[in-house]
């Protein structure tokens, strides 16, 4: 059981830093569009 919980625990984890990187992607985007438009 406590394989397959560490295991859980890992991907809920993996799941939240993905969450959060498609947050500050989606934040960021119009930025680096802008940044790419007028460079």
């Amino acid at each position: 059981m406590s394989a397959v919980y560490r295991y859980f625990i890992e991907n809920y984890k993996l799941a939240i830093l993905i969450k959060r990187r498609v947050n500050a992607a989606t934040c960021y985007t119009p930025y680096i569009v802008f940044a790419q438009r007028y460079n």
